[in-house]
């Protein structure tokens, strides 16, 4: 089972400002979530999508009430056969140096002499 600072540790990205539905989470102890009670939604580096809210000052993990979940992050995961994290590049900015530029002038024929 995922603790929430597994979770936090594990981000890739999360949506915030959802508050929820009568009957449609319930915590950890099999007890109903609040309707009016604000979560957010963490989804992990490992594609797994995760529902977090406060209860008691503390965060805490809540689990849709129906296990039917038809959520467009789902369908997307669906549809993937082998899902995981994208290497993402890093900048880069290219320097251009005499030696470079003598180099550029050869071989494009800025160079030729008269």
């Amino acid at each position: 089972m995922a603790t929430v600072e597994g979770i936090l540790n594990n981000i890739e990205r999360f949506r915030s400002g959802y508050t929820t539905k009568r009957w449609e989470f319930i915590y950890a102890d099999k007890s109903p979530v609040r309707k009016g009670i604000p979560y957010s939604i963490f989804y992990t580096k490992n594609k797994e999508e995760f529902y977090i809210s406060i209860r008691n000052n503390a965060k805490e993990i809540i689990k849709k009430f129906y296990p039917t979940d038809n959520s467009m992050f789902k369908a997307y995961k669906d549809s993937k056969l082998s899902i995981k994290r994208e290497p993402y590049l890093k900048p880069y900015q290219l320097v251009l140096t005499k030696k470079l530029k003598k180099q550029i002038r050869t071989k494009s024929n800025w160079g030729i002499a008269d």
